[in-house]
């Protein structure tokens, strides 16, 4: 894939991936076939994406020449192989979170206000994008921590996991003083509040009962 970035899954078997050179492919595990479409800016390097059955979005990024956040946000159409501009983000992000709620609205999380990744430049922000309306709005509900390059789960009642970086992450080299943090978010209260963040997170799934199973490092593997 020539440096991948940023991916995100569907419900209809395919996995969407973009590259570092900002190329779009989407996989399908259904047949194995691998499509690859047009192309975002090249001036920039997406990060926060989020994959419906007819889309992929783009929320922000990377510039490709001075490495600081941008406020840019696309939308790729598969079924025309077309990328559009949406408005941009009330202010620029590089590396956030995005989580889809079950309305359809997309929530951007946290990221890097500045080119230097550390714990200072991150942010605890969350916007929402309303696809129908075609605006973002800054919610009054902050994030209970400072993050960038975040997970995100939607469960089944629909309220949003975010698990921040595992153990003492490291991303281009730099050590950072955000470790081990978790929150949930409640898109029909607008609240968001602080889990128990022991241990050091590195994937999630899905439990029946509502639960997140974590797995992380190097042992650790809780339900919450």
């Amino acid at each position: 894939t020539n440096g991948l970035t940023s991916f995100s899954a569907n419900s209809s078997n395919k996995l969407w991936l973009v590259t570092a050179n900002a190329a779009i492919q989407y996989y399908d595990y259904g047949t194995g076939a691998t499509t690859t479409g047009t192309m975002f800016i090249s001036s920039m390097t997406p990060r926060g994406v989020a994959a419906t059955d007819e889309a992929l979005y783009v929320f922000g990024g990377e510039s490709s020449s001075s490495g600081g956040p941008m406020a840019l946000c696309y939308r790729y159409l598969a079924s025309t192989n077309t990328v559009s501009s949406l408005p941009s983000l009330p202010a620029a992000r590089a590396r956030a979170a995005v989580a889809i709620q079950a309305n359809g609205a997309i929530l951007v999380l946290g990221g890097l206000t500045t080119a230097t990744a550390n714990a200072a430049s991150a942010s605890n922000s969350i916007t929402r994008y309303n696809p129908t309306a075609n605006t973002h709005e800054t919610l009054a509900a902050v994030l209970p921590f400072r993050c960038w390059g975040a997970k995100t789960s939607r469960r089944a009642d629909g309220t949003i996991l975010i698990l921040a970086a595992a153990g003492n992450a490291t991303d281009d080299g730099v050590t950072l003083a955000i470790t081990n943090r978790a929150a949930l978010f409640n898109p029909t209260t607008g609240t968001c509040i602080a889990l128990d963040s022991g241990g050091g997170y590195g994937t999630m799934g899905l439990l029946a009962d509502n639960r997140t199973v974590v797995m992380g490092t190097p042992t650790l593997a809780k339900a919450i």
